[in-house]
Parts: C-alpha cells; structure tokens; sequence
C-alpha cells in the first residue's frame, strides 16, 4: 500500500470501558502501518481496494471495491472477539449507485470456513437498510428495514445490537429489523475476517463516507450518540445544512457534518488545491509521504504518525532516547542504555564516566563505581569512587588503591604504610624522617627506637639517656644514675639530686647547704640562687632568718617581729596602730590600717578614705562617735550625732528631729526604709494589712481591692471607674460584664437596640403611634416616628367587637401613616370596636427605637348597609339598556347630520338622573327609574386606567346608589375626559377626510364639520361643565380628613 490518508483510530478496551475496537474517522491518519490498527484496502504492501481520506472521513467511491480491512491483516495478525452481548455502531453517509449492483455492502464479518456472517448492506430499491445474520445452522436469510431507511445525501446513524440471541437494527434511532437466533451466540477462537466496505470481489462498496464506527461488549445508549433534528451553531467539518436529523452528539455537544459527497473537494465545496493525490482538509493535500506510511496533520502540515516514545517529521519516526524501533513500536532499550539498536546492546550509554559494555548494557570507568537506585537491579549512574581509589564498587571502600606506598583502609579511601605520610593535596604517600615510623608532613608521631621521645617535631633521647647514634640511625643509651641528663655516660648536664651542680663524674651541693631528702636545702640566713645553671646559695638582708630572695623574708630573727605584706621584718602592733623605728604608733583618727601618720591605707568599719583622711560615711547613714562610724537612728539618712536627723530615708520626713514614714503616702518602716503598702493601699502598718484603701476600694482580710461590682478597676495603683455602661472590667479596653440593658460588643457596651444611654444607664428607647377613626370610617395609624421598614412589610390582625363581616383595604402614604378602609357586609351600629392588632411584629424606628404598644383599638361610626333588591336591579338595567340604545341612535343620526341636535336628549338624561344625588325624598318608583338613567354608559371611564380604585375612598350613600364607586374628583370625571380625547382624535380625520378628491366638494360634509366645530364641540365644554361640579360636590361632600 502506498502512503496513504484516512481519518480512523482504534482503541482495544479491555473490561472497564467496554469498547472492542473504535474508529474515528474525524483524526486525520493512515492506519496501515501502526500495531493494531485496520488495513486500507486489502493489504499494506498494495493500494488495491484502498477508501480515500476527506475532511470528512473514510470516502468510498461509487460502482468499485473499496475496502478497509480489520484485524487480522497482514500487519497485525491478532483476532479481536465480540461477545455474546454487543453493539455495532456506524456514522455513515450515503450516495446512490449507478445500478451496476443494487445491493452495495456496508460491513462484513465472516469466518473463514463460512460458518458465520454477519452483513450489513444498502439496497438501491427503496434505499433500504439490508442485513444478514448466519450462526451455523441458523440462518437469518435477507432481511430488509423500511423504504427509505437509508437516506441519500444525509448522515445516517446505524446501530446493531446483539443480545446472545436477539438481534436488532436501528437507523436514527428507529428499529428497522429484528431477528431471534436459535443459538447462543459466542465467538471461538478462529479467525475473523472483517471488512468495511467490499469483502467477496463480487459485491461493490457502498458510495458514501464513514465518519465512524465501534464495537462494544454491551448493549449501548443510542442517546449516547445522537440527538433529533439539530440547526447548526456547531459544525464539526466545513460547511453543514441548514438543519440535521439525526444530529452527532459528542462530548454533550450536538453536532452537524458536511454533506458534499465529492471527495475531490473539501467540507466546504472547494476544490481541494491541484497536485492532491486524494482529499483535503480546507487546502491541505492529505497526501502522506512517510516511510512509516502512516501521518497525521498536526500544526497544518503532514507529519508522520508515530508509535508512543517516538518523535515524528513528515518522512520517518526516531525513537526518543532510551527506546529502539521494532515492528512499529518503539520498545525500551537497557536501562543502561541511552541509544540503541537492540534490547540489550547499548551504542550510546545514558550516564557519564561509562562505556558501552561487550555483553549487556555499560560499565563505569576506572576511578567511578556502579551506583543502584532503591530496589533497582540495573545500574543508574556511575559516581566517582574515593580520590584514592583506582577501581572500588563502595563510595569510600576502595578495591585497588591509586598511589603506591599504600594500603587500602577499611574505613575510607587509603592509607599510607608505616614510615610515610600522605600529603593532603596530592593525596601521595612520601616518607618521614629517618628516626620516625609514624609521621605527618610537619610532624613526627612514632619513633622507631626505645627510649626515645618526640620533642617538637623530631625525635630525641628520653630524660636520662643521651644520643649514641651508629650510622645516622638515633639510638640511646642510659646515663649514670647520679644524672638527670648527660652528654655521654661520663659527663653529667643535670643532676638527679634537687639544686646540686655536676662536677666532673658526681653531683654536688653548693657551698652554705646541706643535704635532705635527695635535695640541696641552703641553712638559715641563706637563699638558694641559680646563676648559669649553677646553684648557690647567697646571703638574706638584715633581720631576715630565712628568705625567698635577698629583699624578701619568710621568717625573722627576732621572735618579736612579724613579716609584714612586703616581706620586711617590723614590730607587732595592734589594729589603729603603725611601725616606725621598730616602735608602735598610733594611726590617725576612724584609721585602722596606716603606713605613717599622714595616710591612712584602711579606715575603720562604715568609713572611708578621702585624699589620705577617714571619715564617716555620712550620705549611708553614720556618724563618728569615740573613734567609731555609728548608725543613726532609724529611718535617718544624714546626722551629726544621735539625738537628731538631718535627712531622712527615701519617703520619710523628720518630725522634732526624729524620722517617720509619710504614712499618709501609703509607706511603712521597714528595715531601715520607707516601703509602699501593697497596691491600692494608702495606709498601712506592715506590708501584710492595709488599714486605709485609696478612692473606690475596699478591704477584703487584709488586701484592698476595687470595687468590681461598682465598675471599678485596679491600674496604676489607683481604681479607675470602667468604661461607659460597663459594670464588671479588668482593664479599660475591654468589659466583661454590661449594666442591665447593655450588650458587649467587641469588648464594648452599647445599649440594646431598644434601649438608649442615659446617665450611664440603659433606659427604654420606645416611640409610639396613634389610632383615628373618621366618620367614613376609615381608620388611619399615624407612627410619631419612621418605622425601620416600609409599613406594608408588617402583618395587621383586624377585628370587631362585637363581630361584624368585613373586607378592607390598606393605604401606605409613608412609612408613618397607613390608614384601612373598611368594607362591611352589613350595617354596623355605633359604638362598635375595632382592634388592630400588631404583635406578630417586632416593630423599631429607622433612629433605633421599640415600638411600645402593639395594640390599638377605637370606636367606629354608624354604617347603614344599602343592597337593592332583584326588582330595583331588573329595572335599572332594562331602563339602562333600553336608554343606551336611544343615546346611541340619537348620537349617530347626529354625527351624520347635525352633532348639536343629540345634545338636548343627552342633557336633559343627565339632568334628570342627578335628582338622586341630593337628600330630597323621592318615591320608590321614581327613585328605581333614575337609578336606571344614572347607569347610562356609552364611553368608557379612563380614570380607572390612570388611577387605581384602591387608594380611593367611598362617596357618601346617596352617590353610591347612583353609581359612583369613588369620591375622587378625577376617577369620576374619567368619562368626560374620554368624550374629549374622542372629540379630538375624531376632528383631524374627519378634516383629513374632507380634503379627499371623493368629498372634498361635498357639502353635506362641510356642514357636518360646521355643525361639529360650533354646536357639537362648544356645547360639550358648557355641559361638561355640570359634570366637573357634579364631581367636585361628590368629594367635598364624602371625604372626612383624620
């Protein structure tokens, strides 16, 4: 097969989605040369039988064998199976045949030992849906659906399914054929060919496109796939109709389709562009060039279409790294590998510091190690081994070491043997000095031979042994046990013996010394001196029976004098006292220690030295007394004696010479000092009772404390009242507790909504509303303030006592007034109560306030019910209507000749029917047959189009009984108002009219016209006249202000 477009994809589902194979014709890209997937025509190598690819799916052309061929084919040999319970599913286009065949096929699935088909074809006669079911020895026979079940020109839904044994065919949703097979279905493991298209060489494909096709192992939703007639605002492929039936539904979208069957142009009637091999996709060739023979459109340009792992261009696939290419799939490589050819066999390793390996996978350099992920068998990386390692298989373990005169450590890298050292920078092994086994660069630490010690850097001869080296190697040899050190084993450089001097072969005190304890000790008088490494013994200074050096004695000849902190011999003298001369002699004045007369080196206790003198310590409190520092008298800071203070402690004061704590300040004596009582206590004895609180505390056994319940808290030593409305605080930032009526609200009291803040008190905050009654009855609520919400939001419970029936109506002029009009059904006496009852409300004023009564009630006034009877009502009506159709006679005969001559009739009825206004007796009679006049109504009122009768009020009795349903003056002169918009409209027409070539000479017309514009139009306004006073008098008359 050569390279090749058409628009399909295969899904294999296994279990969980249900779906056997899917094709989806809408994805541009050939088929043929991918694992899995169907073959165009009969075989890849071939273009024999080969479907052409279009915008708009798989094109298969009229009156040939078109074919695409599913597995197995030549490229995948593997079956796939239905199961005992599935659906087929087809999206397909269809154009007529040229007759050739009349039976043209669709789908094919068969065994190769004809043991079972299963078909579906199009029959040319009556464009019907053909199929055939054969499961050996059942067989179906042809079975054909309705006339015109496939439509020409029109996309088609086919769905078949199969239910073990029953099964069923649908076109657009509508069930064509059914059939019952005698066997359960089910698939053995042969081979299954399966074709779209033609299959046998004998029969001709359809003509037409299809867009898709898949199998399930379930009986499918139709609904999952379509919906009815749609009108496109979503076009799938170029240019649709104008409405679809059936509609494709995809991802709950509806969609329509191209129906152009000529596959030379693409979903939008246009040519596809010259040099096209097959379709095209709005001007793109669907031409595919690829080695792979299969492509895809991607980003407007032909690409081929790859396995997963791989990277396409328009000509080949290229596995990604770590991937090899084998019978259409790209496989993984080694894990080591980063390229190859094969599954084992690495050309390009995928980490550094590696080499391709002859037998399978990498191997890491000299100097790396082979490092393993976490549960992986296969090598991941090679990371560099110790720097002192030339191969390891351990991040610090070497296998072989890199530098000679080494060893291998057991614990990180290598070591240098014994007499080297490793230079840290070369990581080299270079030998120690010659006496040294064990060494650094600097310094020696191990020498070879006994008796010898490191001394700095380098090794020398132990005390008591010296050098006795033999061929450069240091070795040493003991010394005389009379020699601390020697420089042979006859000289002598320090002797054993304590202070002695080597002379010649022995050691020896020096001169002025004896011998005791292995150690020369100079007698008395004398000290032992080193000069030049030689002891002597020198003489100590005058008075001194031994000494330390020359200028200092440790002990005196004379048992009366002492060694005093210079070391000098000096007489005994007691405290206060100095040596002068070998003589005691008093020291200066509160002086307890002095050198001489004139300085004094250490006072006596509680004084100090000032520029040689002693004196008192004044400012702390003292003063001399018999050559002492006395303290002065409690609580005094500064005295001269003790009798008086001059200055006293720190919150104290002097009275009559003596200090007392400022008791009133709230201190006490204390050890010498003024101390506080506790917090909030202003005066006390001691610092565990306080017997005087300060302003608004109290004593509580023996502690002072704020008064909490007063509203009072402790800060700054003093009781601070708490904030506005706070009762209970502990600071003044936050209450913890509100007066009566008060909320806290963020750590602050404010008032409850129905409650306002007076003298640091929550009082009730109320406003109120009165109840008026007039003598029409209506009852008005007049609120002294704004409610918060428009009075119609809150419900009224009404009632009467004693009980009456009734209706009303409620009027909202604001949000403070409302009043009711009342409608009885009865006459009500006076005296009668009626109670309005608001408390189902919570009722507040927009400035916060609570309404205080919800509960009004008032006295209403006489109401006389008046109801005609059937007789009255039987008369008004027949006088009404027989007046009606006069008025009306009179009124046209008076348009067509003189309008003025319908007047006098008219006024005079109206004149007559307003007698019943007034409170004139009138007999029954006379008062039935007015009524009647009263109910004359040619025009209709436009007030009640205006103005609603429900914010009206009733007129009073007698214009009731006439007929006035309102006593507002503009409602009832509705009609009159309506007789004059009329009059205007009709005059422009009727001179538009006379100005027509038929009447425009009339004179009859130009009489009229007269007539209208002097006698009808002129006597309207003096009649209406009557009517606006009428009116005037029904309001003044009936309404009563609260």
């Amino acid at each position: 097969m050569s390279s090749y477009f058409l628009t399909l994809s295969l899904l294999v589902c296994i279990g969980l989605c249900g779906k056997i194979v899917e094709y989806k014709f809408g994805v541009v890209y050939d088929y043929s040369g991918n694992n899995r997937h169907a073959v165009n025509g009969e075989s890849s190598s071939t273009n024999d039988f080969d479907t052409m690819p279009t915008d708009r799916g798989a094109f298969f052309a009229k009156d040939v064998e078109n074919r695409i061929k599913l597995p197995p084919n030549d490229l995948d040999s593997n079956n796939f199976y239905i199961s005992p319970k599935f659906s087929l599913v087809l999206w397909v286009l269809t154009g007529a045949n040229s007759g050739i065949n009349n039976k043209t096929s669709i789908f094919y699935r068969y065994t190769s030992d004809q043991s079972f088909i299963m078909k579906i074809k199009k029959s040319d006669i009556g464009n019907q849906i053909l199929a055939k079911f054969y499961y050996e020895p059942y067989n179906s026979g042809p079975l054909f659906g309705s006339n015109n079940s496939l439509k020409l020109e029109q996309w088609q839904l086919i769905i078949k399914t199969f239910d073990t044994t029953t099964g069923h065919i649908y076109t657009n949703g509508k069930l064509e054929i059914s059939y019952t097979c005698t066997l359960d279905f089910s698939e053995l493991h042969v081979d299954f060919p399966t074709y779209v298209g033609s299959y046998d060489g004998i029969d001709i494909s359809f003509h037409g496109f299809i867009w898709y096709l898949a199998i399930f192992n379930d009986i499918i939703e139709h609904l999952d796939y379509y919906r009815r007639s749609f009108s496109p605002e979503n076009c799938l492929v170029g240019e649709c109709p104008s409405v679809c039936d059936p509609s494709i539904f995809l991802d709950g979208e509806q969609y329509c389709l191209s129906i152009n069957l000529n596959p030379s142009q693409n979903g939008n009637y246009d040519l596809c562009p010259s040099g096209c091999s097959y379709g095209c996709s709005g001007s793109l060739c669907l031409d595919c060039k690829c080695s792979f023979k299969s492509c895809t459109v991607l980003n407007s340009e032909i690409n081929c279409l790859c396995p997963v792992n791989s990277t396409a261009s328009a000509t080949t696939c290229e596995c990604h790294d770590e991937y090899y290419f084998s019978f259409w799939e790209c496989l993984s490589c080694h894990q080591e590998c980063k390229k190859c050819i094969q599954p084992l066999k690495c050309t390009e390793c995928k980490f550094e510091n590696s080499i391709i390996s002859g037998t399978e996978g990498c191997t890491c350099l000299d100097n790396f190690y082979a490092y393993y992920s976490t549960g992986s068998s296969y090598k991941t990386d090679c990371k560099p081994c110790h720097e002192d390692c030339l191969t390891c298989e351990k991040p610090k373990i070497c296998l072989q070491c890199k530098n000679s005169n080494t060893i291998i450590s057991q614990i990180e890298g290598c070591n240098c043997i014994n007499g080297y050292y490793m230079d840290e920078i070369t990581r080299k092994c270079y030998e120690c000095d010659k006496d040294c086994s064990l060494c650094t660069k600097s310094q020696c630490l191990q020498c070879k031979s006994e008796n010898i010690q490191i001394v700095g850097t380098k090794c020398e001869c132990q005390a008591g042994f010296f050098n006795s080296s033999i061929n450069g190697i240091l070795s040493c040899s003991a010394c005389q046990d009379i020699c601390q050190s020697c420089i042979d084993n006859n000289t002598c450089l320090q002797c054993k013996k304590k202070y002695s001097n080597p002379v010649e072969d022995s050691c020896k005190c020096p001169e002025n010394s004896n011998e005791l304890f292995n150690a020369c000790v100079c007698k008395d008088g004398y000290f032992m001196q080193n000069i030049s490494n030689f002891y002597s013994c020198s003489p100590c200074k005058q008075l001194c029976l031994t000494c330390l050096s020359f200028d200092q004695c440790t002990s005196c000849q004379d048992e009366s004098l002492i060694v005093d902190d210079n070391y000098n011999c000096v007489p005994d003298c007691k405290v206060g006292y100095y040596a002068s001369d070998l003589i005691c002699i008093k020291c200066a004045d509160l002086c307890n220690v002095c050198s001489n007369g004139n300085s004094c080196d250490k006072c006596v206790d509680n004084a100090e030295v000032i520029n040689g003198t002693c004196f008192c310590k004044k400012e702390e409190g003292f003063y001399a007394n018999d050559q002492k520092c006395v303290k002065c008298a409690d609580l005094c800071k500064v005295c001269s004696n003790g009798n008086s203070c001059d200055k006293c402690v720190d919150n104290a004061e002097v009275i009559n010479g003596t200090c007392f704590c400022k008791r009133e300040e709230g201190y006490y004596a204390n050890d010498q000092k003024c101390v506080k009582c506790a917090d909030l206590c202003k005066v006390c004895s001691n610092g565990n009772s306080c017997d005087k609180c300060v302003d608004n505390a109290e004593v509580i056994n023996g502690i002072c404390f704020c008064k909490k319940e007063e509203g009072f808290y402790a800060n700054d030593l003093n009781c601070i009242k708490c904030a506005d409305l706070c009762k209970v605080c502990s600071n003044g930032n936050s209450c913890d507790k509100c007066v009566d009526n008060a909320e806290v609200i963020n750590g602050t009291c404010f008032c409850k909504r129905e409650y306002r803040n007076e003298d640091e008190k929550c009082v009730e905050n109320i406003f109120s509303a009165v109840i008026s009654v007039n003598q029409l009855n209506k009852v008005g609520i007049l609120f002294l303030e704004e409610t918060e919400h428009p009075l119609k939001s809150y419900s009224i419970n009404i009632s009467l006592s004693p009980a009456y029936p009734f209706n009303y109506k409620s009027y909202y002029l604001n949000s403070t007034f409302l009043y009711l009009e009342m409608e009885f059904a009865s006459s009500i006496p006076k005296g009668t109560k009626i109670f309005i009852d608001l408390s189902s409300n919570t009722i507040y004023s927009k400035s916060g306030k609570i309404l205080d009564n919800y509960v009004y009630n008032n006295e209403l006034y006489e109401y006389i019910y008046y109801k005609s009877s059937e007789e009255v009502d039987v008369i008004i009506k027949s006088t009404a209507s027989a007046l009606k159709n006069i008025g009306t006679a009179v009124i046209s005969c008076g348009l067509i000749s003189n309008p003025s001559a319908a007047w006098p009739l008219l006024s005079t009825i109206q004149l007559i029917s307003y007698i019943r206004l007034g409170s004139n007796p009138l007999t029954p009679q006379l008062r039935t047959f007015l009524g009647g006049l009263g109910q004359y109504e040619i025009i209709p009122n436009l007030g009640y189009l205006v103005f609603s009768p429900n914010s009206s009020t009733q007129p009073y009795l007698e214009a009731r009984k006439y007929g006035f349903q309102s006593s507002v003056f503009w409602i009832n002169l509705g009609e009159t108002f309506a007789i004059f918009f009329a009059i205007l409209s009709l005059w422009p027409i009727l001179k538009l009219a006379r100005r027509s070539k038929f009447l425009k000479n009339s004179a009859k017309v130009k009489k009229i016209l007269a007539n209208y514009r002097y006698s009808f139009f002129i006597r309207f306004w003096i009649q209406a006249y009557l009517d606006i006073g009428i009116c005037a008098i029904i309001q003044l008359r009936s309404v009563k202000f609260i």
